[in-house]
């Protein structure tokens, strides 16, 4: 077990039951990769970001959600918690919950809702945006908690997984809306240490 991911496991009250090493990974592509999940863009984070994998495998009926493709594999997305109020508390208190959890709340607000959509994927919501989670798809847009671990700064939020037929694109950077938390799936923590 990384220092780093004991120190996490410290900060947040978390056992090492609540981590599967098996979700671990190291970004190292310098600028990142666009890749694809669920018929969505996936911005892979660039070089410093480092994965920490929840344990999920087996948490809900079945696995395919977490695949890399194949057709039932769920979009990704990021979800921060240091930019704005949830039900589950901000900052710190936040982000125990969903780890802990397994859940991301709709939080109170909500400045896309009941806007005109701008979808960029063939079948993708036109519905005016409902009232929802907020997501990027892009770890660098995400509203990003900072936090000291063991006397260093890092930057972390949550790597998700989200249905890809409940996802809004609202035009704006590469931030979503998911209408229920029930197609959300939160797998790993991501971190990166801030330098200089």
């Amino acid at each position: 077990v990384s220092s780093t991911l004991q120190t996490v496991s410290t900060k947040f009250a978390l056992s090492p039951h609540d981590f599967d090493h098996k979700g671990d990974f190291i970004f190292k592509a310098v600028n990142g990769e666009i890749q694809s999940r669920g018929g969505h863009k996936y911005y892979q984070p660039k070089q410093g970001w480092e994965a920490f994998g929840l344990r999920v495998v087996g948490l809900y009926q079945e696995d395919d959600w977490l695949a890399m493709s194949g057709g039932k594999e769920w979009a990704v997305a990021f979800h921060g918690t240091g930019g704005g109020q949830n039900s589950l508390g901000r900052g710190d208190a936040g982000f125990k919950g969903i780890a802990t959890t397994h859940m991301v709340a709709i939080g109170a607000a909500n400045a896309y809702a009941g806007r005109v959509p701008k979808p960029t994927v063939p079948g993708g919501n036109t519905s005016l945006i409902p009232n929802g989670i907020y997501f990027s798809q892009d770890v660098e847009n995400c509203y990003l908690m900072t936090t000291d671990l063991g006397g260093q700064t890092y930057e972390a939020a949550f790597q998700c997984r989200v249905h890809p037929d409940h996802i809004w694109e609202t035009g704006q950077k590469t931030w979503i809306v998911v209408d229920n938390p029930k197609y959300v799936r939160p797998y790993r923590i991501v971190l990166r240490k801030v330098t200089g």
